[in-house]
């Protein structure tokens, strides 16, 4: 695949279908192509640790609102990572500038700040051009250096630190270094620093984490070009950004990239990655292992292997980790394994299968269990990708699924869980369709259940929806419901239709009803299910439009 087709307009999308593919193993057969290929890692979020029945029922505790907002500041903008903060929410990500005369264009990576309501404040660009990279002879098009922001902590002393992708021309066309950028909630800029390997050899930021000691740790892959292969690497520095150690990884080889890393009680790093066995035949298998405070491989774990790539690692609530892996496309299948720091594993479980795409981010779920957010398609249908969250229990079975998709691409690559118990979710959405902005920055707040609320504020019509009381209640074999629901133009957000949703105890979505417009009743079978107390939740196209509780005997 030809760099000059990153420059046209009309390949965006198909390209896009590669980066989806190549996220996941993080290699490319295109240097310009790798360029874009951009992942976060996943965020440790405390999980709350309150259950019963509320662990269930959407929550908005401190009067923050949900929202699905999209914005734009260049041709193509992208979210993939999202934080918290005492005001609102700040995203990292990137965009693209593209004249569309000339066809040059920019990548800056950019920090987007929004209030609570999903509003932006402010936004900061970062972007430092290299005259002699643009003047190169071997760079017709005139594009600039890019940086990329790929992932962003919170920091013990409540700033955030961001680590980018940096372009700079040294001895070579795409020599890449890791920058590091400070900054406090207004996207003021405390410090910056650049972090390159001697000679000529490119290093790609994938993760960053910060330590116990108050350094960080950043990992990824490395390339010298007079090497074809990618190592892995991983790099420690000083709470001021300064670097203390580097090293790179390829064992057994002939390729290695690294995914993610998670620091142990123990202060010991463990990191997931992609073993390349060889790339021209789609031969890779996931590599999962653990080093010491200094970068040093003490244990290198058994998992499944599988011909496919090793992503994402998550904290667990017991103390243990969760890793993502997925097998290779064009029909994939996303696995979760769980895995103590000693090696033991727990168990494997599969959550569906895809032509592109993936889980992107897991977190602990509100309440119990955990939640990932990611990007789907329908198997062998192009171009309808979607942005999905799966809520899955302690033992990795499936509570609820929900998928979020216009009629074009979106797709979902990070997500926290916020103080006031619900969801924040990052990616990008391709619903525009005009060549002035090709894709928007999204950024989507869903309730503790996967929901939009307000439907009622949103479409702003008389009568209200209504949503009758249970008959009867407590029931034994069946119960009945009524509702109304406006006539009226629906949102094309969310999950699409009208559905009625029941939910047992422990969070789990047992029964879903599709309803058609109109008033109605609906009944719901309950005589095979076990005693306790269920939720019953209307929805329209995604939007949580009211609940009612029901006691079974």
């Amino acid at each position: 695949m030809g760099p000059n087709l990153l420059i046209l307009h009309r390949c965006y999308k198909q390209l896009a279908v590669q980066w989806l593919n190549e996220v996941l193993s993080f290699v490319s057969s295109s240097v310009m192509l790798d360029s874009l290929v951009l992942r976060n890692r996943l965020l440790l979020v405390a999980a709350k640790r309150y259950i019963i029945l509320v662990s269930v029922i959407p929550s908005t505790l401190s009067g923050q609102t949900l929202f699905d907002k999209r914005y734009a500041t260049a041709t193509w903008n992208c979210g993939r990572k999202v934080l918290e903060t005492t005001d609102g929410y700040v995203a990292g990500g990137y965009h693209i500038a593209e004249d569309l005369v000339t066809l040059k264009r920019e990548i800056s990576a950019v920090l987007w700040k929004t209030d609570f309501n999903g509003d932006t404040l402010m936004t900061f660009i970062f972007s430092r051009g290299d005259t002699a990279y643009v003047n190169l002879p071997s760079n017709p098009q005139g594009l600039n250096s890019d940086e990329s922001c790929i992932d962003m902590v919170k920091i013990t002393d409540s700033n955030f630190v961001a680590v980018s992708w940096d372009q700079r021309f040294a001895t070579h066309l795409y020599d890449y270094d890791v920058l590091l950028i400070k900054f406090n909630k207004d996207l003021d800029t405390l410090w910056t620093r650049s972090i390159s390997h001697p000679n000529d050899t490119s290093l790609v930021a994938q993760s960053l984490i910060q330590t116990a000691d108050g350094g960080f740790v950043v990992c990824g892959k490395a390339y010298s070009f007079a090497n074809a292969n990618y190592v892995g690497f991983m790099l420690k520095t000083d709470s001021l950004g300064n670097l203390l150690w580097l090293h790179t990884y390829n064992n057994p080889g002939p390729g290695q990239s690294l995914y993610d890393v998670k620091e142990t009680p123990s202060g010991d790093l463990i990191t997931s990655g992609t073993q390349i066995i060889n790339a021209w035949n789609d031969d890779y298998s996931p590599v999962l292992f653990k080093t010491n405070a200094f970068g040093i491989i003490n244990i290198v774990y058994n998992i499944p292997q599988i011909n496919g790539f090793g992503a994402s690692i998550s904290y667990t609530n017991d103390g243990n980790y969760l890793c993502y892996n997925t097998t290779f496309p064009p029909v994939s299948i996303r696995k979760i394994i769980k895995f103590s720091e000693a090696g033991i594993l727990f168990w494997s479980k599969d959550f569906g299968t895809y032509n592109n795409g993936g889980i992107t981010s897991v977190i602990p779920a509100i309440g119990n269990g955990y939640i990932a957010c990611g990007i789907t398609d329908i198997p062998q249908v192009s171009n309808d990708w979607r942005g999905f969250l799966v809520r899955f229990d302690e033992n990795g079975d499936s509570l609820w699924y929900r998928e979020f998709n216009t009629p074009a691409l979106d797709l979902f690559w990070d997500m926290e869980s916020t103080s006031d118990g619900n969801y924040i979710i990052t990616g990008e959405t391709y619903d525009n369709g005009s060549l002035a902005i090709e894709s928007r920055f999204w950024l989507v707040k869903t309730d503790s259940l996967g929901l939009f609320t307000g439907f009622n504020d949103l479409v702003g019509v008389e009568p209200s929806v209504i949503l009758g009381l249970p008959f009867p209640n407590p029931v034994s074999d069946y119960f009945e419901v009524s509702f109304n629901i406006p006539e009226t133009q629906l949102p094309d957000k969310g999950r699409k239709g009208v559905e009625l949703l029941l939910f047992d105890q422990s969070g789990k979505q047992i029964a879903t009803q599709s309803i058609t417009s109109g008033t109605s009743i609906a009944r719901f079978e309950m005589s095979l299910y076990a005693a306790g107390t269920y939720l019953v939740v209307f929805t329209i196209d995604g939007y949580n439009a009211g609940s009612r509780r029901v006691v079974k005997n």
